[in-house]
């Protein structure tokens, strides 16, 4: 009988063990050769952008595009996704890994993307379809 009872608990501490982060290995980064002028609105604009993919990715089945309006008539495009395998959790922690990464990689670039193992972060200055 005692063994019945442990059953809940040998299942909670083999789902502990499984579950595991998002794989945030880098594939690849691409960054547009078009720069913006780093005193403009227009990084402002990419930070809004990307937070927003940030912050809806996993929400919205793991495949969410957005846009930001931008200085001067411009509209910064925003894509994020995430391996359908990933929980929420770690969908969103994994497009939160990659938004700086984004940044620093291609720092001033009208638009760039990178991929990693369980995610992918795009944004253009163009309507764009991945």
């Amino acid at each position: 009988m005692a063994y019945y009872r442990c059953v809940p608990l040998i299942m909670l501490v083999m789902f502990y063990m499984v579950r595991a982060d998002p794989d945030t290995s880098e594939l690849e980064y691409h960054c547009n050769n078009a720069v913006y002028d780093p005193n403009s609105g227009y990084r402002a604009s990419v930070d809004d952008t990307l937070r927003d993919v940030v912050a809806n990715t996993a929400d919205k089945a793991y495949d969410y595009y957005t846009s930001h309006p931008a200085p001067d008539n411009q509209i910064v495009y925003g894509h994020g996704a995430c391996n359908g395998a990933l929980s929420h959790v770690d969908c969103q922690a994994c497009v939160s890994y990659a938004f700086p990464k984004l940044i620093n990689h291609c720092a001033y670039s009208v638009g760039a993307q990178i991929k990693v193992k369980d995610c992918r972060m795009r944004y253009e200055n163009y309507a764009f379809v991945d």
